[in-house]
């Protein structure tokens, strides 16, 4: 199996997992926060929905400077953060499919006002900066969810709400 095939079968799978997290947003819960210091559902949900835009700098880029911001659509409503997670998602897989091992281990820097903050593998990029990011804070939306009585999806293994999906 090459490095494309094993990035990619993970990288569907776990954005298959949030996807179902993400659905479960309603317009009248996006403004509930646990704590006046957290982030709120709709924007734990807007990151998740925008975090992909590491993958796409890092796939059509060498060097991305943090000034430069990349305009994200708004996202609203419940609706618009599933369609923006699904768009970001797709673009991402694109440049991943048409990518070759050789580019996957290409290096790509983020740098802030000329000074490299940080460089790593386009690989790693997807691994670290999307998927495990992803990971993260989809574990702080499942506990939104059942703070909410809102049914938590299977993610590993069956839920207190539902039974483990294939």
């Amino acid at each position: 199996m090459t490095q494309i095939n094993e990035l990619l079968a993970t990288y569907d799978r776990e954005t298959a997992i949030t996807r179902t997290l993400l659905q479960r947003l309603t317009n009248e819960t996006l403004s509930w926060r646990p704590h006046p210091k957290s982030t709120s559902m709709e924007g734990l949900g807007r990151h998740l929905a925008h975090m992909f835009t590491w993958g796409l700098l890092s796939f059509t880029q060498s060097e991305s400077d943090m000034n430069a911001r990349t305009p994200m659509p708004p996202t609203q409503t419940a609706k618009d953060i599933l369609t923006a997670f699904d768009r970001n998602v797709a673009a991402v897989r694109s440049l991943i499919e048409k990518s070759s091992d050789k580019n996957l281990q290409e290096m790509w820097s983020l740098t802030h006002n000329g000074q490299t903050i940080m460089a790593m593998s386009r690989s790693n990029v997807v691994y670290s900066m999307i998927l495990s990011h992803m990971i993260h804070h989809r574990g702080q939306l499942s506990v939104y969810l059942r703070l909410n009585e809102i049914p938590v999806p299977s993610i590993y293994g069956p839920s207190a709400d539902e039974p483990m999906t294939t």
